[in-house]
């Protein structure tokens, strides 16, 4: 019904398919893209742009409740900027390595495409590197990334609205009400998916957000929950991914073990208090 609909106002708004529609599916629309004289701007890329800005916002304001602004930008951009580059880094090392052996200096292009595992990876390492040599408190960075993480799925859900616009990472064939009509056939658009998926966090992020959570409870509950997303994900995926498996379940591990961590933070403050 929902796809009828879509394709009921998508027609009355002028876009010609060009193509047979399949009743039931989401309607495909080519890439959006807008052309002023010789330069084109596209959807992916503005949005891209939309969830670093708002999300370095929104992080740092978050942040600012435990440590000084400065300090908040400061590790805010050492995360984005070395999560940004080490997504890159793993992409090629993983996904590409034929160009790389050809072309090592593919390294410094980060337009040659990025990995999101590793920018999560990375984006954390960075954090705890800067701030295990400048000295900060460890339950400041704690707290830090506890409020990272409470922010991400936020930025994320407008990042991978982008990658739907952009039909940039297509899945297996499919006619579930969740595919997309591409012009070869459905297919899964794992960017919707995802994207869907984590505006959902950020529901369940607000709901939960009502009374104090001690920190890492946001980081643990993130990978928990998102390691055996992309794990099932990776089964829509055309052809299926060992590293998202591998990393998926790594996030999975790596989440419980920080919610352990952060239910022994919870009895220690409680027994404290008593």
């Amino acid at each position: 019904m929902g796809g009828i609909l879509g394709w009921v106002a998508a027609t009355w708004c002028g876009f010609d398919w060009g193509y047979h529609y399949i009743p039931g599916v989401i309607p495909y629309f080519p890439p959006l893209q807008i052309t002023l004289g010789s330069r084109t701007f596209h959807a992916f890329g503005f949005l891209v742009g939309v969830a670093i800005v708002a999300g370095g916002w929104l992080l740092v304001r978050r942040a600012s409740r435990q440590m000084e602004p400065s300090l908040a930008w400061w590790l805010t951009f050492q995360m984005v900027w070395w999560g940004y580059f080490g997504s890159h880094v793993l992409y090629v090392l993983i996904f590409d390595q034929e160009r790389f052996a050809g072309n090592p200096w593919i390294l410094l292009d980060p337009t040659a495409g990025i990995y999101s595992f590793g920018g999560m990876v990375c984006g954390l390492a960075a954090v705890l590197i800067c701030g295990r040599r400048y000295r900060l408190p460890g339950d400041a960075i704690l707290r830090y990334l506890d409020a990272a993480a409470y922010v991400f799925p936020t930025a994320w859900a407008i990042a991978r609205t982008g990658c739907f616009l952009a039909h940039d990472h297509i899945g297996r064939r499919s006619v579930q009400f969740i595919a997309v009509d591409f012009p070869g056939g459905p297919r899964f658009d794992l960017g919707l998916i995802e994207m869907l998926f984590t505006a959902g966090l950020v529901l369940l992020w607000r709901f939960l957000d009502r009374r104090p959570r001690q920190a890492p409870f946001y980081l643990g509950w993130f990978f928990v929950l998102y390691g055996p997303f992309r794990i099932w994900l990776d089964q829509l995926r055309d052809p299926p991914s060992a590293a998202d498996s591998t990393f998926g379940l790594l996030s999975l591990t790596g989440g419980a073990a920080l919610l352990a961590w952060a239910g022994r933070r919870e009895l220690s403050k409680a027994s404290s208090v008593t």
